[in-house]
């Protein structure tokens, strides 16, 4: 396929479902796009990468299995290359939904708020003194105080903390933080709901998976 053909593509794409479809398929075919980042947006839900793999919708399933799934390989096995972003991304994404839990408490939302920037800026630069930043503002979450059990915000104060907490300890992790993810987003699907916390991370994470081929990197 043509540069001038894969630019109209590109320019048709995001409003028309079957040139999207389309030029995922030309990314396939050239080698722009891998097919196991296709696999990781088709998991995430994305249609058009579902039928480019012709590939059904996921079973329903927990958001920890879920999360858990998006890279269904072991260590035993070998990760992809982007494994160790995707958690992260995914764990950073959970995390950032659990914010409009925190709003009745301006300073608790505000050092939610650090955290989730925090975050971010070591997402896009992994470097050590990121990655200190991000574990400093995790510490407010910590050891937060149960709270009055009966009451829903209290409870949905809890486990975002929970969510923000396990975000913040990713940095510290060598490899892929599987399980750091799949908590992240238990605990911020038990804060807010499982669609709300799916939806973030699909939005996240599906424009990352089908970017352009780029050598891999650790978060």
């Amino acid at each position: 396929m043509t540069d001038e053909r894969l630019r109209h593509l590109r320019r048709a794409a995001a409003d028309d479902p079957a040139a999207r479809i389309a030029l995922l398929t030309a990314r396939l075919r050239a080698g722009d796009l891998p097919e196991d980042r296709l696999r990781l947006a088709a998991h995430l839900g994305d249609p058009a990468a579902r039928e480019v793999l012709g590939a059904a919708p996921p079973a329903t399933s927990s958001i920890g299995r879920w999360v858990h799934g998006l890279a269904p390989w072991s260590a035993d096995d070998g990760w992809p290359a982007w494994a160790a972003e995707a958690y992260a991304r995914a764990a950073a994404a959970a995390a950032a939904a659990v914010l409009p839990c925190l709003e009745r408490d301006p300073e608790q939302a505000a050092a939610a708020g650090r955290a989730v920037a925090a975050m971010d800026a070591w997402l896009a630069c992994p470097c050590d003194a990121h990655a200190r930043a991000v574990v400093a503002a995790g510490t407010p979450f910590e050891h937060v105080p149960a709270g009055p059990a009966a009451l829903f915000a209290g409870r949905a104060r809890r486990f975002a903390a929970g969510a923000l907490a396990r975000m913040c300890g990713v940095p510290l992790l060598e490899g892929p933080a599987r399980a750091s993810a799949t908590e992240a987003a238990t605990s911020a699907a038990r804060a807010t709901s499982i669609d709300v916390v799916r939806a973030a991370i699909r939005d996240a994470l599906v424009p990352w998976a089908l970017l352009a081929a780029e050598p891999p990197r650790r978060p």
